[in-house]
């Protein structure tokens, strides 16, 4: 059971012992209790217990060996003990199916529907033609055929293909494709790479490649998928950093205002260029260059983590809340505020949807106890 079906059973739970499930949720209850004798020892567990009047606890994205020793020496105020809670879930699953049951129990609806939703992004983008001139893309904007001196491009709801150009023979003719906060969106270039673009990200690139190399700039975050071509590398400039390829996929992310930039490599090779050192990757590996220190190193990481956001997920594996929120607030178009020091650097876990409202996202966080959110309009505050 993942961590997104115990938060939706759970929620479900606290609404079945308050009386106010709907038919739907009562059906998806008792199929959970057929699966086993304990689940229904388990709910019964959950309904005897005089927690349920005052408590609220949740480990469900922290560090999930010291959340079981947190609540293993709670014996007395949370009854948690592996020897009387037989429920046929792992030490780890039953931490985030109390956190969240206790979570919800405690929840104030009045409350709640008082703060306004922060909804997620959505596919827009705006393309920068050769004279200047731009064009919106994304779900607002009918599908098109764009054709501007010879260029012809097919603009979808979701991506932008150039599907054939007829241009001078010498003739290098660049666009640029600019991914606001709360955006992204992709592109298939002329040679048939596939570009995923995240929030606040830029790509410029011509539309049709000329010469021995494929070059283009990126700011931002961007998932690259290469068509391979023996005799034209492709190569990403990040500044003074470069990534040379010839097919492969991988992921770059650029912010100069995070203080590094990180090529993480799916598959294939690629090499990493700053100021004349350099670095080959091989898949599962990052290379990381430090804009403080200059420095160019590399790591074997979860590839999973840094390439979930195009796939619709936010994957954290021990990232501090500061950094967490620094691509919440990207992907959401807000502000963060943190009053706390301490809470900046403590680290998490999870695996959560990308398209959910960031109301959503905080309250999942909130559940550890670790941070408290405030809501004022966009502006996020962040206190212990």
């Amino acid at each position: 059971m993942n961590e997104e079906a115990i938060y939706k059973l759970s929620r479900i739970i606290a609404s079945y012992l308050k009386g106010e499930a709907s038919e739907g949720e009562i059906e998806t209850l008792n199929a959970w209790l057929e699966v086993s004798p304990e689940h229904a020892e388990f709910l019964h567990y959950l309904s005897q217990n005089k927690f349920l009047e005052s408590h609220r606890i949740s480990e469900m994205l922290c560090d999930k060996e010291k959340a079981y020793r947190r609540f293993s020496k709670r014996k007395q105020q949370y009854l948690l003990r592996r020897r009387r809670l037989r429920i046929g879930l792992t030490g780890a699953a039953a931490i985030l199916m109390f956190g969240s049951f206790l979570f919800f129990w405690d929840r104030n609806p009045e409350s709640v529907a008082t703060v306004a939703s922060i909804p997620p992004g959505e596919s827009c983008a705006v393309l920068t033609l050769v004279d200047g001139s731009k064009v919106l893309l994304g779900k607002e904007q009918p599908d098109s055929l764009l054709q501007v001196n010879g260029i012809q491009t097919d603009s979808m709801a979701t991506f932008l293909a150039y599907s054939s150009v007829d241009l001078p023979e010498k003739e290098i003719t660049y666009h640029q494709l600019d991914i606001p906060r709360k955006g992204e969106y992709q592109v298939i270039l002329s040679d048939s790479t596939r570009v995923w673009l995240n929030s606040e990200s830029r790509l410029r690139y011509p539309v049709v490649f000329r010469g021995k190399e494929r070059r283009v700039g990126l700011e931002g975050e961007a998932y690259f998928e290469v068509r391979e071509n023996q005799a034209l590398p492709f190569i990403v400039m990040m500044q003074n950093t470069s990534v040379r390829v010839l097919g492969t996929s991988f992921n770059i992310r650029a912010y100069v205002d995070e203080g590094a930039f990180m090529t993480t490599l799916v598959e294939g090779k690629v090499q990493l260029n700053h100021e004349g050192e350099e670095l080959l990757l091989s898949p599962s590996e990052q290379g990381v260059v430090d804009l403080k220190t200059n420095s160019l190193t590399k790591q074997i990481v979860d590839v999973g983590v840094y390439t979930s956001w195009k796939e619709g997920r936010f994957v954290f594996e021990n990232q501090t809340l500061e950094e967490i929120m620094n691509t919440l607030q990207r992907w959401y178009d807000v502000k963060v505020f943190f009053e706390s020091e301490k809470v900046k650097k403590a680290t998490f876990i999870g695996n959560l949807e990308r398209y959910s409202d960031f109301n959503k996202i905080t309250e999942m966080l909130e559940m550890t106890g670790v941070a408290h959110f405030s809501i004022e309009g966009n502006n996020i505050y962040v206190s212990e």
